[in-house]
């Protein structure tokens, strides 16, 4: 691919402090017009000035104005970056019209209480378009809730998305997208969407597709044909049938990869290669080596702890329960998202199998136990299988796992401060 060099950078912001910061910042900086002098002929003529034009340029004014100006094709730019405080979601629309085919769209929401939790469903149903799941795997989820956003508000215009890297970090979401316009890959969106039933006890989650492709290749041409029918609901009724627990609805919600591994691969050999450029490069090496490793058609992840929990056993060792699903045939990986963490391809049952195997060589006490609790009827169940602990080659051991990704707070009640007072209301405080 040949370079490309930036020619200029549009910083915008609807208040006038800000949008006055930013000039000062962009002065300071020598990024802004300069003027130089540029000597005249041997005459001594007078110098002629040679003015340099501005690498930002910034721009007081409200953003979905500015981008719905560079909607029209020849004036889109090459990357968006959304950064606003709380949600994405009003800058979205105008946000996928304006991006060049090819072009990168970066998107930061930091209202995690209404994304990862169920505290405000109709809020979460009002910006994303689907509803949180309650279960601990919520981080990933609200990845889904706003590649979904992102995707539904692309297709409107004939255009779709294509996931780089999705990261949940700290108490914020930060997705990158590659935005293009092709007629069978919108068609493709629609096998991509999901909703999910969640087990309100032991978390066991069952996907419903929206859609299901099948795909013709006619010859010599290669042209495909795409053939789109109504997705196929999953077996379960409104109770558990691990568990017998209520069953919740959680989404639509972005069921495909997350990740490009390619573009993550490249994006940690650049890390690695100028590590001195980067103060966190330790903490990115981390994240994105974890972001590349995850298991890239698998949604949701578990932890060991919080399944022992339901069982009310020992909690096995990770290597115990990433062996046990491999050496089954299971592919295993980490998730970035939650420490501790597994994902795997492997069903709720096969890992509930894992630990009823477990049980047997770890017994537990079953007398005080309620015949109408979730440990209860997940010991009724024998396993189909009895699980192989012995050591896997590719399980997830210490020595894989031993990157700077889940961070310590740097400071007490670290994160997001309060939003912004306006001046009049800072004017009032103050009186």
């Amino acid at each position: 691919m040949p370079k490309r060099y930036l020619s200029y950078v549009i910083a915008n912001d609807l208040s006038p402090a800000a949008a006055a910061a930013m000039r000062r910042n962009v002065e300071l900086n020598g990024l802004g017009e300069q003027v130089e002098s540029v000597p005249g002929p041997s005459d001594n003529s007078a110098a002629k000035p040679k003015v340099k034009p501005a690498k930002v340029k910034v721009n007081e004014g409200d953003a979905c104005s500015l981008m719905y100006n560079h909607r029209v094709e020849r004036e889109r730019v090459d990357v968006v970056d959304l950064d606003p405080y709380g949600t994405a979601a009003p800058f979205v629309d105008a946000a996928v019209q304006c991006v060049k085919d090819g072009g990168l769209l970066c998107v930061t929401c930091t209202d995690l209480s209404v994304l990862a939790t169920v505290n405000y469903p109709e809020k979460c149903y009002s910006n994303y378009g689907g509803v949180p799941v309650r279960a601990e795997y919520c981080h990933e989820a609200a990845l889904r809730l706003v590649l979904h956003t992102l995707s539904t508000a692309a297709a409107r215009y004939g255009r779709y998305i294509h996931p780089l890297l999705s990261l949940s970090i700290d108490f914020y979401v930060r997705l990158w997208v590659r935005v293009g316009t092709q007629p069978n890959e919108v068609k493709r969106a629609v096998s991509k969407t999901s909703t999910f039933y969640v087990c309100s006890g032991c978390q066991a989650f069952y996907e419903q597709p929206f859609g299901r492709l099948t795909e013709t290749v006619h010859q010599p041409s290669g042209n495909v044909n795409i053939s789109v029918k109504a997705g196929v609901g999953p077996n379960v009724s409104d109770k558990c049938p691990e568990c017998n627990s209520t069953m919740h609805i959680a989404g639509p919600m972005w069921s495909g990869a997350i990740h490009d591994v390619d573009f993550v691969s490249r994006v940690l050999e650049h890390v690695v290669a100028n590590e001195s450029k980067y103060g966190t490069a330790t903490r990115m090496k981390g994240m994105l080596t974890l972001a590349k490793e995850e298991l890239p058609d698998t949604p949701f992840y578990f932890t060991p702890s919080r399944v022992a929990g339901n069982f009310h056993c020992i909690c096995p060792p990770l290597d115990d329960v990433a062996s046990a699903l491999l050496n089954a045939d299971h592919r295993v990986s980490r998730s970035h998202a939650l420490a501790g963490s597994l994902k795997t391809d492997a069903s709720r049952e096969d890992i509930h199998d894992v630990f009823r195997s477990w049980i047997k060589k770890h017994p537990v006490k079953t007398e005080c136990l309620s015949e109408q609790s979730v440990t209860f009827r997940l010991l009724q169940k024998e396993p189909k299988k009895e699980a192989n602990f012995k050591h896997h080659s590719e399980s997830v051991t210490a020595s894989k796992v031993n990157l700077v990704r889940y961070q310590m707070n740097p400071t007490p009640n670290w994160g997001p401060a309060q939003r912004a007072n306006s001046g009049k209301r800072k004017r009032e405080q103050e009186e």
